[in-house]
C-alpha cells in the first residue's frame, strides 16, 4: 500500500550504503548553481551532523534561516554561515538552537556529483517546515516530548501495538484516483510500526509492519490487508524467508537500481455499517533460533448494530531467521532505521494505495493508539502524539485532528494542522480478547491470545496494484531544478509503481 518516491528531478537520487547505518543521498549541482537542503532542529539543544563527498571541489555551508534568506534573496556571500568549507569532502557536527537551518551546496567550478547524509539528534518529525497538505493524518508517536522548544526523546518497546477507531462518518473521493490505480472512493486507515529484530552477534534488522483496512467508502466495503517491508541493509523478504498459511506473498521491486523486498496480504471484501468501532492489532512473537511470527488482527467491536466479535487474526506471517534472539515494536526519538526513516508508530488516514492522496467528503471518528505486551488486559497509550505520520506515502488533504484525552484524538473534515498534540495517557482494554490461537513454525508451535475467524464477502473489488504494485516510501526531500541561481525544492512525492513476485 506504500509507494517508492522517485524524485522528479533528473539531478537527484538516493541509494543505501550497504556498509552504513544511514541513508545516503545523491544529487548533481550544475556549475554556477547552488542546492539548499532544509533541516529542522526540533529542540533548543539539537545536534546536526552531516558529511559530504563530491567528485569536484564545491562550497558546503550550514546556514541559519536568516542567513540563507540573505544569501538567497540579496546575493549575500556564502561566507555568512555557521559552517563553510571548500573541497571535495566535509564532515561536521554542531549543536544549534531550535529552528530551521539549511545545508547548502554551491558548485563554483565544475558540475558537482554530491553524496551526502545528515541527521539531527533528537530527530525531527518535520520533513520540511511547515508541512503542507497532503499528509498521512491521525496520531503518531515519534518518541518525542516537545515542551515549547525543549524536545526530549523517549523509547517504547512492546510486543503489541493497538489502534482503535470509532468511525461515525466515512466518505472519500478522489477524481484522479485512477492515476494511482486506486478506487475513486478508496481510503485506508493504517496502523504502522517498526519491528526491531535483535540477532546473534549484536546485529539488528528493521521491518516496517502495516495493518491496513482498505475501504471502498461508496460501497461500504472493507478488506483486511497488511504489508511487511524490509527497512534494513541486509534483511531480505522472499518467499523462502517469510511464510504464511493465510495466502500472503513476498514481492521484490526496483529501489533506485537496488532490489527491495516486501510482503503483502489482502482478504476478500466484507460489508461494514456505520457507526463502525474497530480495533487493529499487530503482535510479534520471537522464537530464538527460528524467527519472528507477526500476527495481524482486526476486531469489529461494533459494526452498525452488530455486537462485538472476537479478534480476527486474518494473517500470520513468519520471518525465518535462525539468528533471532528477540524482537519488539520500536519507537525512538533518537533513532532512525537504516534506510533513513522514522522509528514511529502511527494510526493515520490516507488514500487507498500507491502513494495516493485522497479527499474526505465526510469523516468523523475518534482514534486511539496503544501498546502492550499482551492483547489481554489494559493497553497503554503512547506517551505523546503528533497529528501526522512519518513513514507512509498515502495521505489526505482535508483532515483536522485534536487530542481528546485517554489516548484518543478526534479526527474530522477540516483544515489540516500538522503539529505536536502534546502528552498522552490512559489505557484501553480489548473486549473478548481472552481465547487462544495457535501459530506454527515448522513443527513447533506457540500460543498467543484471542480467536481466529475468517473474512467473508464477495471477491475483492480493490485494485490489484494494492497486492502486487505497492512500493516502499523513501522519505527524503524532493529537490528540483528551477530559478536563476540554482535548483529549488518544490515538492515531496513522485510515485512509480513496479514490482514482481519473488
Amino acid at each position: 500500500m506504500l509507494a517508492l518516491i522517485i524524485l522528479s528531478s533528473p539531478f537527484v537520487l538516493a541509494a543505501q550504503d550497504a556498509s552504513a547505518t544511514y541513508f545516503l543521498y545523491e544529487l548533481v549541482v550544475p556549475s554556477g548553481y547552488y542546492q539548499p537542503i532544509q533541516i529542522d532542529a526540533p529542540s533548543n539543544n539539537t545536534t546536526i551532523f552531516f558529511s559530504i563527498d563530491s567528485n569536484t571541489s564545491l562550497s558546503t555551508a550550514l546556514m541559519t534561516n536568516s542567513q540563507f534568506s540573505s544569501f538567497n534573496n540579496s546575493n549575500a556571500e556564502i561566507s555568512g554561515s555557521l559552517f563553510l568549507q571548500n573541497g571535495t569532502t566535509a564532515q561536521h557536527s554542531m549543536s544549534v538552537p531550535e529552528g530551521v537551518y539549511y545545508l547548502v551546496f554551491f558548485a563554483y567550478g565544475n558540475t558537482a556529483n554530491v553524496s551526502y547524509n545528515y541527521q539531527t539528534y533528537p530527530i525531527s518529525p518535520f520533513l520540511v517546515v511547515p508541512l503542507t497538505p497532503p499528509e498521512p493524518t491521525g496520531i503518531a508517536s515519534f518518541g518525542l516530548y516537545n515542551n515549547s522548544g525543549s524536545v526530549t526523546p523517549y523509547t517504547v518497546k512492546s510486543s503489541d501495538a493497538v489502534g482503535v477507531a470509532d468511525i461515525a462518518a466515512l466518505q472519500a473521493y478522489n477524481a484522479s484516483a485512477a492515476a494511482s490505480n486506486d478506487t475513486l472512493s478508496g481510503a485506508t486507515l493504517q496502523l504502522n510500526s517498526i519491528l526491531e529484530v535483535d540477532e546473534q552477534g549484536g546485529l539488528q534488522q528493521f521491518y516496517w509492519v502495516q495493518n491496513t483496512p482498505d475501504f471502498v467508502t461508496s460501497a461500504s466495503q472493507v478488506a483486511w490487508a497488511d504489508n511487511i517491508w524490509n527497512f534494513s541493509v541486509s534483511g531480505i523478504l522472499s518467499n523462502s524467508t517469510i511464510t504464511s498459511a493465510d495466502g500472503g506473498y513476498a514481492y521484490s521491486y526496483n529501489n533506485n537500481g537496488a532490489p527491495g523486498y516486501y510482503y503483502s496480504f489482502e482478504s476478500s471484501n466484507s460489508t461494514y455499517s456505520l457507526p463502525l468501532q474497530l480495533a487493529l492489532i499487530i503482535s510479534e512473537t520471537a522464537m530464538p533460533g527460528k524467527g519472528v511470527t507477526v500476527q495481524m488482527g482486526a476486531q469489529e467491536i461494533s459494526n452498525g448494530s452488530a455486537p462485538a466479535q472476537p479478534i480476527n487474526w486474518f494473517d500470520n506471517a513468519t520471518i525465518v531467521d535462525p539468528t533471532v534472539q528477540s524482537a519488539a515494536f520500536y519507537v525512538s526519538g533518537n533513532v532512525t532505521t537504516p534506510n533513513g526513516l522514522y522509528t514511529d508508530t502511527e494510526l493515520v488516514f490516507g488514500g487507498e494505495g500507491n502513494g495516493e492522496a485522497t479527499h474526505f467528503t465526510q469523516l468523523s471518528a475518534s482514534i486511539g493508539l496503544f501498546y502492550g505486551n499482551s492483547t489481554v488486559g489494559p493497553q497503554t497509550a503512547f506517551p505523546s502524539f503528533y497529528s501526522f505520520g512519518g513513514d507512509t506515502g498515502e495521505a489526505t488533504d482535508d483532515v483536522s485532528v485534536s487530542y481528546s484525552g485517554n489516548g484518543f484524538s478526534t479526527v474530522s473534515v477540516g483544515t489540516p494542522d500538522y503539529v505536536y498534540l502534546g502528552t498522552a495517557s490512559g489505557t484501553y482494554t480489548l473486549p473478548l480478547a481472552g481465547t487462544t490461537v495457535t501459530t506454527s513454525f515448522s513443527s513447533q508451535s506457540t500460543t498467543s491470545t484471542s480467536t481466529t475467524s475468517s473474512s467473508s464477502g464477495s471477491a475483492s473489488s480493490f485494485p490489484l496494484s494494492y497486492l502486487a504494485g505497492v512500493l516502499l516510501l523513501v522519505s527524503f526531500l524532493a529537490l528540483v531544478t528551477v530559478s536563476a541561481r540554482g535548483a529549488r525544492r518544490v515538492g515531496r512525492k513522485d510515485w512509480v509503481i513496479s514490482s514482481e513476485a519473488c
